[in-house]
């Protein structure tokens, strides 16, 4: 069996959520091609939803070593270090991202739910903010924003930007790639499309919106407090 057989198989198994399954084709295909880049990088982030993370952060390293002007690695990796406990590592990948692609609105808005996970709040807003300018149409940045100004006890500017991302909503459907990393050529047909298509979804109710953004975000990067 070809490498691209197993890679594939591991996909499969990952979207059905069987991600020992999944785990298990993405070793095979690295153990018929041990430089097959798309199943290291499906095996680190599979790895790192099954809380294996010291696995899981030698497989992005590898990948960052290969390609250290691919941000992608290192916001991915910046996840497994957040997960991991190790927030100063989170915040240097997720530096080193946002430096390799200052234009993705979200690079900025990762490295914002960090910042709210350790305490820096207005820095968080700050991030926010660049998300907004970058894509003024993204009603889930305008909704975590409001979230944070409420933990601030900026009731007034937590109510504007709720009434804001709920005009947004109410909009036309943002295109689901819109703010996906550009594709490149170790990341086709990887999981991460259909991420970013749920990340962008919106919900029409304000609750289930504000739900869904926390909801969205906790996936990302996990609960407060696990």
């Amino acid at each position: 069996m070809k490498a691209i057989e197993s890679y594939e198989k591991g996909l499969a198994a990952a979207r059905e959520k069987n991600f020992e399954g999944a785990l298990k084709h993405f070793n095979e295909a690295l153990s018929q091609d041990e430089m097959h880049t798309q199943s290291l990088y499906e095996r680190a982030r599979v790895l790192s939803l099954l809380k294996h993370f010291d696995q899981s952060l030698a497989d992005f390293s590898r990948l960052v070593l290969k390609e250290p002007e691919n941000a992608t690695y290192y916001a991915d990796r910046a996840v497994a270090y957040h997960l991991s406990g190790d927030n100063a590592s989170a915040m240097l990948d997720l530096n080193r991202a946002a430096e390799l692609e200052p234009e993705k609105p979200f690079r900025y808005s990762s490295r914002a739910w960090v910042k709210e996970k350790m305490g820096d709040l207005k820095g968080a807003i700050e991030d926010y903010e660049t998300t907004i300018r970058l894509d003024p149409e993204d009603a889930i940045a305008y909704n975590n924003k409001g979230l944070v100004e409420e933990k601030l006890g900026y009731a007034g500017k937590a109510k504007k930007s709720f009434s804001i991302a709920d005009a947004k909503a109410a909009g036309p459907r943002p295109n689901p790639q819109s703010n996906a990393p550009k594709a490149t050529a170790s990341d086709q047909n990887t999981l991460s499309g259909e991420f970013f298509e749920i990340l962008n979804g919106l919900f029409r109710s304000s609750k289930k919106r504000k739900e869904f953004g926390r909801f969205i975000m906790d996936k990302l990067f996990g609960k407060a407090g696990e």
